[in-house]
């Protein structure tokens, strides 16, 4: 790959881990107004099947998100996480979708305990 500095015969290509891809996907949340994007919510089903690939438990992926944002803004997202994992369907529909990379109800729903269990938790702090 080429690049334009003249002291490096290759152009560099970084990859976010699945953590800092999440972090930044939800930090969305801080500048939308209309909460994730139709793209946004297939990105983050697709990341939970990803996770269950790499054997990364998704709360991790939780525990970033309100680690790395101010408790409303966190909040916010978590509540954005609920309301997807609740009616997944909602969004899959929408775009009529058959990809492998969609995770299965149970999936979801142990996403969902999650969320609602981190949600609990900062709510508790608030």
């Amino acid at each position: 790959m080429e690049t334009l500095n003249k002291h490096k015969t290759r152009g560099l290509v970084a990859v976010p881990s699945l953590r800092d891809a999440f972090v930044i996907k939800m930090d969305i949340m801080d500048f939308s107004v209309s909460g994730l994007r139709l793209k946004d919510c297939i990105d983050i089903l697709t990341m939970l099947s990803v996770c269950k690939a790499l054997n990364c438990d998704f709360d991790a992926l939780l525990d970033a998100v309100v680690k790395t944002s101010p408790k409303e803004p966190a909040l916010k997202k978590l509540n954005a996480l609920e309301s997807l994992f609740r009616d997944p369907q909602r969004v899959v529909g929408k775009v009529n979708l058959e990809n492998p990379l969609i995770p299965d109800s149970k999936l979801i729903s142990n996403a969902l305990e999650g969320v609602r269990k981190y949600r609990r938790q900062l709510v508790s702090y608030i």
